[in-house]
């Protein structure tokens, strides 16, 4: 995070997309892109030679974004950026192969941090039907079930991972699935600068 502006540098592995991306705090939280589709770098030297240069995106707007650019011109050759990895692949496979009830405080961390930026990726590209999984009211349920999940990942502690006995891992891990391949569909990598 740069100190002047709520913005991270996102690494994120999306099925078959992988690259650099800019999370940036606004209403709502966004990730870098134009036209509903997020943009992926593959290193950073791209990310912020698009950054730097001014053109329009769907951040341009968001006041983070313009003190990011702002301090991004003394930063880049002062400080490394702490990156964020998010590994949406993995959680994937925690979600399909490995029992809720089991996971450690830090996979239950870094499966709702994952969540999170997916909400936020969701919420990016305006895929209502992910987000209506993750927090709207989904069809035939009267909490969507990633949602659920979500509030007991964010509020459960290690002597109660019996409440994740309650949920359909399989349901979840399809639906977890059905969304990554809507929002990879969404997402563009940049060449190289």
């Amino acid at each position: 995070m740069v100190e002047e502006a709520n913005v991270w540098l996102a690494k994120m592995n999306l099925l078959d997309k992988a690259g650099y991306g800019l999370w940036v705090e606004g209403e709502p939280d966004s990730i870098l892109g134009v036209d509903e589709n997020v943009f992926l770098f593959r290193n950073q030297q791209a990310l912020f030679d698009f950054v730097l240069s001014d053109a329009p995106c769907n951040v341009s707007g968001f006041q983070d974004y313009k003190l990011f650019r702002i301090a991004s011109v003394k930063w880049l050759n002062t400080q490394a950026l702490e990156v964020f990895e998010y590994n949406f692949n993995r959680v994937s496979l925690l979600l399909s192969n490995s029992k809720p009830n089991r996971w450690r405080q830090e996979v239950r961390s870094d499966i709702l941090t994952s969540l999170n930026m997916i909400w936020d990726l969701a919420n990016t590209v305006k895929d209502a039907w992910s987000i209506e999984q993750m927090h709207g009211e989904a069809e035939g349920w009267e909490t969507p079930l990633l949602g659920g999940l979500m509030d007991t990942l964010t509020f459960t502690s290690d002597d109660e991972l019996y409440l994740f006995e309650k949920f359909d891992m399989e349901t979840i891990s399809r639906i977890y699935q059905e969304i990554l391949s809507r929002l990879a569909n969404r997402v563009l990598i940049m060449p190289l600068s």
